[in-house]
């Protein structure tokens, strides 16, 4: 590939904003809807692809992005994850001002999108150098969710000298300015993929993992661990997993991001997604039967009353920040 005969245009009146893209060999369902969900928000991409999985590559190729000439695309070889993200400083153009730090797996609602980078970024004060958003994190299916997570470093204010370190858990050295949360919440799928291939995918990370040996005491709890040694196969091991995350799970009712999604059309959806589905509905029904009461009744909603604070406080953040650009604003 690379491509380098590209098209920049920069926005005098906003910051140059580049999304920046690690690309690896497994498949990733989600991928041309992510950087479709981006395509009118971003102004550039640059895309570290360490894989050798075609598939990736086409789907980099037939978006939006790379036919407009908004995207710069380098193989490497993959050594690790900081490796991999330096690459992408690397290549990012001179005009860049933010990177939007992207995930394959993240689809964004679009409208939303353009406002954040467009109204929200240029009137930030000088001194603030990250801004975070919240991710909603669905749980191998389209109709359950774990947590509203806070999703850190989505957007970086870019200067040079900036690098990363460490092979996993990744760490920013070099970053400035103080960290605000944005009024945004979108979609994160990782967790909806076949299960051999999210099992395949945890073992690599566990090994990655456990070459710093100060996460060596966190790896030994790690209760995916046990799950891997399961003997009952694919199924039964993500059942097991189901079921000891059952009190972390939570119906979603919410919308979905106006871009295309094919698998959330049932008639569309892979086998491996109707089955995991019909487990977790089993699992969640046994979960809604009354079990306790009182005290014991409290700790057992405890779970999901932490997930509506979380949602009330991200509203709260995004008010606060709403107020303060309003009095910004000319």
């Amino acid at each position: 590939m690379p491509n380098f005969d590209t098209t920049i245009t920069n926005n005098p009146n906003r910051p140059f904003v580049c999304a920046t893209i690690l690309v690896g060999a497994q498949t990733e369902p989600f991928f041309a809807t992510c950087l479709e969900s981006v395509a009118d928000a971003i102004d550039y991409a640059v895309v570290d692809l360490n894989g050798n999985y075609e598939e990736n590559a086409k789907v980099l190729e037939n978006s939006r992005l790379y036919k407009e000439k908004r995207m710069r695309i380098e193989k490497s070889v993959f050594k690790d994850y900081s490796s991999a993200r330096n690459n992408t400083f690397a290549m990012l153009p001179p005009e860049t001002e933010w990177i939007m730090r992207l995930d394959a797996d993240e689809v964004h609602f679009p409208q939303d999108l353009q406002i954040l980078i467009r109204e929200i970024i240029p009137h930030l004060d000088d001194s603030i150098g990250m801004l975070d958003a919240y991710w909603l994190c669905f749980f191998h299916s389209f109709k359950y969710v774990t947590k509203l997570e806070r999703r850190h470093d989505l957007f970086i204010r870019y200067h040079k000298g900036m690098k990363w370190e460490r092979s996993i858990h990744e760490q920013l050295i070099g970053r400035q300015g103080k960290r605000l949360a944005a009024p945004y919440i979108f979609h994160h799928y990782a967790n909806i993929k076949d299960p051999e291939e999210f099992l395949q995918k945890v073992n690599a990370y566990i090994k990655l993992t456990a070459q710093e040996s100060s996460l060596n005491k966190i790896l030994a709890k790690d209760p995916m661990l046990e799950l891997m040694k399961d003997n009952g196969g694919t199924r039964a091991t993500m059942r097991a997993r189901f079921l000891q995350e059952q009190d972390k799970v939570f119906l979603y009712t919410g919308q979905y991001p106006e871009v295309n999604i094919d698998w959330l059309d049932p008639n569309k959806a892979p086998d491996f997604i109707k089955s995991m589905q019909e487990d977790l509905d089993d699992i969640m029904k046994d979960k809604a039967k009354p079990q306790h009461g009182g005290k014991r009744r409290i700790l057992f909603r405890l779970p999901s009353l932490l997930f509506h604070l979380k949602t009330w406080f991200a509203k709260k953040q995004a008010f606060c920040l709403a107020s303060k650009l309003k009095k910004s604003l000319p």
